[in-house]
């Protein structure tokens, strides 16, 4: 059995689901949105990902993935997904 998991307000939701994934209905109970398909996409292989989504060519994919990260972040990017 794993090490007993001290939640705190900058655990991330991501570890909590991870060790515990029936957690999932104290979301729903408290009205936290929560969409399982992305979750899977998140913890998904670039070519698993690109087949659950239908694109043709996962290669071109990978490729601008790889680029956009080469480039770094746009001069706009203040580190948060709001200002992406």
């Amino acid at each position: 059995m794993s090490e007993r998991l001290k939640i705190t307000e900058e655990t991330r939701l991501e570890e909590i689901i991870d060790r515990a994934p029936y957690v999932v209905s104290v979301l729903d109970e408290y009205g936290v949105y929560f969409d399982p398909f992305t979750y899977i996409t998140l913890k998904s292989s670039i070519a698993d990902v690109a087949e659950y989504n239908a694109l043709p060519d996962y290669k071109k994919f990978l490729q601008a993935l790889q680029q956009a990260l080469d480039a770094g972040p746009p001069p706009e990017w203040k580190g948060d997904l709001k200002s992406a």
